[in-house]
């Protein structure tokens, strides 16, 4: 799997389980207008870190170990006590905690609040 594979896939297990609730998403490099500050909302980045071979050989060559991190910030306009913030970033926590792909494994899976900054918590 290449980078850009592995970039999709994680891409693919956000948007499957943010899709579902309705609210927009922004996507790292690809135009789009903001979305509104009324509703929740989320934005996917991935970063790529580092890399090591991880065996010397194997029935299907040698094997290569790559770690990245993917972030999902989840915004809500503020004045509900986060309680949507919270809601939402449960469904995405829950999705990469849950989330099963044969290249692609998730540890640390976490959810850190940042708290209020303008209209968003």
């Amino acid at each position: 799997m290449n980078s850009q594979e592995a970039k999709d896939a994680m891409l693919g297990i956000f948007k499957a389980a943010w899709d579902p609730t309705g609210f927009p998403a922004e996507y790292e490099y690809v135009p789009g207008k903001k979305p509104p500050t009324q509703t929740v909302w989320a934005r996917a980045i991935v970063r790529h870190t580092i890399g090591r071979q991880s065996s010397l050989t194997g029935a299907s060559g040698t094997k290569y170990l790559e770690r990245g991190t993917i972030t999902i910030q989840v915004f809500s306009p503020v004045g509900d006590g986060s309680k949507a913030g919270y809601a939402a970033a449960q469904i995405v926590k829950n999705a990469f905690r849950d989330a099963r792909h044969p290249d692609v494994w998730f540890s640390s899976v976490r959810m850190n609040e940042v708290g209020a900054e303008g209209a968003f918590d």
